[in-house]
């Protein structure tokens, strides 16, 4: 059996502790290396295929990811240190989750939308396989056969009824798929949020006996629990009509494999499509296809694959990864499982900067980003060089690994203060440079150019003022509607192979220009405005990115400053400041953001003994999706609030306070369209 075994190490030469994979398909752990190594951590993988090789390999670790390998009782009180269990996938059956629970481990998961799309697909494709008998039509074609009669008897599906067993978020994609086919769906819940999403798709409720008598066909898509293990037995499947087709997307062991056989083998149901068997291959090290359903004409069976798409799979592992990560550095998990107590999780004296990784890029980034826009000296009332290095300087020595700028930041100044920082601190391999272009000067403005050649120079540019040999992550600054998106996009793909840059970005671009853009090329990040008086990204930009893998690097999380706490009602904006044009600096409205903020840093202080910077912060990265909060600073006092920003987080009930302070303060709120240059023309 190999182990990976990989140390990482932190600020004193030793790993913060060691993350245990216990098993995984995947091909590699380069994913979950980048994520578990960039936050100090060892990372040690394996392939156990039973609770003792568990236990026998993974005894010390102080985190541990599953796949397949059960973590149950005895492993678990085997366990020297670990604090976190984190589950590839949202079920956790393979994990005795009271066990870890009495002992003070944490265990995560994976919320169902990780691949609810792919799912809901997959169940559908089984459905209309097994309704269709596509199987055996293919098979007997290949055999020889060309006769319709192959799959006979077939029905009609319209007017039919098909069943959901549960109506969570794969169930409701489910229900929306299936509509247009002409089919009555039904469905088996009762909690009174699954109620109302019942009754908005029109989805009649039923009881689960009326499900099992009466739905011509039937999909389970509900959780293994001792309730409904083997659900499906011998009596359920003899109350089935003798035309029903039973489709399972959920886990094997809620049917009875024996007792489907019988069904499928008698006539008691007409067929069968199932995405997992009772005894999963996979947790077996020497499997042999010698299940009876597996010869049957009438059951079509997938390896457990309906949650596989290549972005569902990357998906998957980063949140694992993350999660286990989250919970060693002190931090609540985004999606627990079981309640532990806090004590039992004690965070470090030193809350660590959270890191997350960005495809194409070789290193994982910091969760706060440094951006220069300031630096550069222009719109921003100039600035001092020699405070902007050290500043950069500071956030590199404090743990921040991603510095952002752009050319049109003082037309490439900005640049060339990053570039001077770096020579001066070193390091150059350990800090991602997220740079933008695709803006020309017009005398005193920028005008969008986006074209190949244009994007070649700026490149050249930038790697010069940069002063390095490549450019980790190159953002399209703004879509040019003038230049086919697939022409910038192309260019990008080129320079990437050239090795001039790692990984392509865009920012603000609009989700169908994300689209056309990733049709061409790898689209690694996305660039939208977010904070906590300009949310419209998390409508569409941002869960958009969630589902495609494409990180995001939202900017302006303070607001161009008002969100630090240092601006009033008498605060003035010398020379080009753009906050003399800023819509939220100019009456009505500078009084309604104003009071906004004084009562966010009243309840900031109040509820969690935070600035209403921290909390405007915290805000930022505790949204579902946000891979990195960019921070603007001119001075290395500006960053001094970075550690408060870490090892907590904001809880629910404050994301409901915090949205109603807003929506009773702010009467007149405005976007930060202003600041979008015009097409083709100077700003």
């Amino acid at each position: 059996m190999s182990i990976d075994v990989q140390a990482a190490q932190s600020g004193n030469g030793q790993p913060r502790g060691t993350i245990f994979i216990t098993d995984y398909d995947f091909g590699d752990v380069d994913i979950e290396r980048n994520i578990i190594e960039g936050a100090g951590f060892a990372l040690v993988a394996a392939q156990c295929k039973s609770e003792d090789e568990v236990i026998a390999q993974g005894r010390d670790a102080d985190g541990v990811i599953a796949q397949y390998a059960r973590v149950g009782a005895n492993a678990i009180a085997a366990f020297t240190r670990c604090r976190v269990i984190a589950r590839y996938g949202t079920g956790v059956d393979i994990v005795d989750v009271d066990a870890a629970t009495r002992k003070g481990i944490q265990v995560t998961n994976a919320p169902n939308d990780w691949c609810a799309e792919e799912v809901a697909d997959h169940a559908v494709a089984l459905w209309l396989a097994a309704l269709r008998k596509l199987p055996q039509y293919d098979r007997a074609t290949r055999q020889g056969e060309w006769r319709w009669q192959t799959g006979q008897p077939i029905w009609r599906l319209r007017g039919r009824v098909l069943g959901i067993l549960s109506f969570g978020v794969i169930a409701r994609a489910i229900a929306q798929r299936v509509r247009p086919f002409g089919v009555d769906i039904w469905a088996n819940a009762t909690r009174a949020s699954t109620m109302r999403a019942m009754e908005q798709q029109n989805v009649r409720p039923v009881s689960f006996d009326e499900l099992v008598e009466g739905s011509d066909y039937l999909i389970i898509q509900a959780p293994l629990t001792d309730r409904t293990y083997h659900l499906f037995n011998r009596q359920t499947l003899r109350r089935m009509k003798p035309t029903a087709i039973l489709i399972n997307t959920a886990r094997g062991p809620i049917v009875e494999d024996a007792a489907l056989y019988e069904a499928l083998a008698n006539g008691w149901i007409a067929g069968a499509g199932l995405d997992d068997l009772e005894e999963e291959p996979a947790k077996q090290r020497d499997w042999r296809p010698e299940n009876p359903l597996l010869g049957l004409p009438n059951v079509v069976v997938t390896p457990h694959a309906a949650y596989y798409s290549e972005e569902s799979i990357g998906l998957v592992r980063r949140i694992a990864a993350e999660e286990a990560v989250r919970v060693l550095s002190g931090l609540a998990p985004h999606s627990p499982v079981n309640i532990v107590p806090q004590a039992a999780v004690s965070p470090p004296t030193e809350p660590a900067i959270e890191h997350v990784s960005i495809p194409d890029i070789g290193i994982t980034a910091s969760r706060v980003g440094l951006g220069t826009w300031a630096m550069g000296g222009m719109q921003w009332g100039g600035a001092d060089d020699d405070a902007s290095v050290r500043t950069i300087h500071a956030a590199l020595d404090m743990g921040v690994s991603l510095i952002d700028t752009a050319f049109a930041y003082g037309f490439g100044h900005s640049e060339e203060v990053i570039g001077r920082a770096l020579a001066e601190h070193g390091g150059r391999d350990r800090v991602i440079i997220a740079t933008k272009g695709g803006l020309e000067r017009v005398g005193d403005g920028v005008v969008r150019d986006s074209s190949r050649d244009h994007m070649f120079r700026q490149v050249e540019d930038s790697l010069r003022r940069l002063r390095t040999d490549y450019i980790d992550l190159y953002q399209v600054h703004w879509p040019d509607d003038a230049t086919p998106y697939e022409e910038t996009a192309r260019a990008l793909a080129d320079l990437q192979a050239a090795g001039k840059i790692r990984a392509i970005g865009v920012s603000n671009y609009t989700i169908e220009a994300m689209e056309r853009i990733r049709g061409v090329a790898s689209l690694a990040s996305a660039q939208p405005p977010l904070n906590l008086f300009e949310q419209q990204a998390l409508t569409d930009i941002i869960p958009w990115c969630r589902t495609n893998q494409v990180a995001t690097l939202t900017y302006g999380a303070l607001c161009r400053g008002l969100l630090t706490g240092s601006i009033d009602e008498i605060s003035r904006f010398e020379g080009d400041d753009l906050r003399n044009t800023d819509p939220k600096f100019l009456p009505p409205r500078f009084a309604q953001y104003i009071e906004a903020v004084r009562r966010l840093a009243a309840f900031a202080r109040e509820s969690y003994g935070k600035s209403i910077l921290a909390l405007a912060v915290r805000w930022v990265l505790d949204q579902p999706g946000v891979s990195v909060a960019l921070w603007g600073a001119r001075r290395p006092g500006h960053l001094d609030a970075l550690k408060d920003v870490m090892g907590w987080r904001l809880d629910p009930n404050a994301l409901v306070d915090i949205d109603g302070i807003i929506r009773e303060t702010v009467r007149d709120p405005v976007g930060p369209e202003f600041m979008a240059p015009p097409e083709q023309q100077v700003v």
